[in-house]
């Protein structure tokens, strides 16, 4: 089995999760363990990514991008949205900030139901 090492860890890092192990009744690497395959089986959320949309050429169209977890790590640029499709922007949008388990595909979702063409792009 590999190891994993890790070095200046903060002594105040350590004893914190000390205490942790400890509150939960186990020794400090029992505890890890358990975390970090907690972590591991979680799902993978990317940071960065664009989502593209758009009906006919003169039409609503637009991207929210997602730079970063910032506050201001989400933009959206878009033109020519009738109402219903700003509110399907607008909630796609606050999807793409949240950026939980299962938010980029119900925000593609909203604009899919609004929108001829709907895709991701790299960023």
């Amino acid at each position: 089995m590999p190891d994993i090492l890790l070095r200046d860890v903060p002594q105040e890092l350590a004893d914190a999760l000390s205490q942790m192990a400890q509150a939960s009744g186990k020794d400090r690497m029992t505890w890890l363990k358990e975390q970090l395959a907690t972590l591991a089986s979680g799902p993978i959320l990317r940071e960065r990514y664009a989502i593209k949309f758009y009906n006919g050429s003169n039409e609503g169209k637009g991207r929210i991008t997602r730079y970063s977890n910032d506050l201001n790590g989400t933009i959206g640029t878009y033109a020519n949205l009738n109402e219903e499709e700003a509110k399907a922007v607008e909630m796609a949008t606050d999807l793409v900030r949240r950026n939980q388990q299962g938010d980029l595909a119900e925000a593609q979702w909203y604009l899919k139901n609004v929108f001829d063409n709907v895709f991701e792009e790299p960023v």
